[in-house]
């Protein structure tokens, strides 16, 4: 009877602990009996060594390049322009921030960056893909999450944010790349 009610108790103590956890996104969790016979719950590792330092590396890289962007907020728009001195076409910002970022050379235009990189379905994009819009000619952001991406819109307007659900911009969007990868 003592070993049915501690393992009862047990049983309880894990579901108690994982009911806790789980309003914090812990829903993969290892319970073990130390050897004091306390059990002790903690969280599964969700992504090998190798997948989180790689994960780390991109996120590293991808903060870089997002710091510098936010960081031109603001700059003028002027056609052909690829420096913050005298203002960003929208294929001159991202290459600038990107160089500045990651130490990436991408092509100038932004139908060359079509080529490089990674095609990337819409609904997996992560921050720092590139996406491509049907504006005028030819249209390059860079996706910062949350539905946003960051770029150098037009005449008469700076370096902004804005969201791809926009009216503007939502039926406009042509593709996406990955240019960041952990092998660079």
């Amino acid at each position: 009877m003592l070993t049915k009610n501690k393992n009862l108790l047990k049983f309880y103590t894990v579901a108690i602990i994982a009911s806790l956890l789980l309003p914090l996104g812990q829903t993969k969790l290892n319970a073990a009996e130390n050897e004091d016979g306390f059990i002790v719950v903690k969280p599964k590792e969700t992504q090998s060594a190798s997948e989180k330092e790689s994960t780390d590396f991109l996120s590293k890289r991808f903060e870089k390049i997002s710091s510098i962007a936010k960081d031109l907020l603001g700059t003028r728009y002027r056609s052909g322009g690829s420096n913050p001195n005298s203002g960003f076409d929208c294929s001159g910002f991202v290459g600038y921030v990107f160089k500045e970022g990651a130490d990436i050379k991408l092509p100038r235009s932004s139908r060359e960056m079509r080529t490089v990189g990674k095609a990337v379905d819409l609904k997996s994009l992560k921050p720092g893909d590139l996406i491509f819009f049907r504006i005028n000619t030819s249209h390059v952001g860079i996706y910062i999450g949350d539905n946003r991406f960051i770029h150098a819109p037009s005449t008469g307007r700076s370096v902004a944010i804005d969201s791809l659900n926009g009216d503007f911009f939502q039926n406009k969007i042509i593709g996406a790349r990955r240019i960041l990868t952990d092998s660079e």
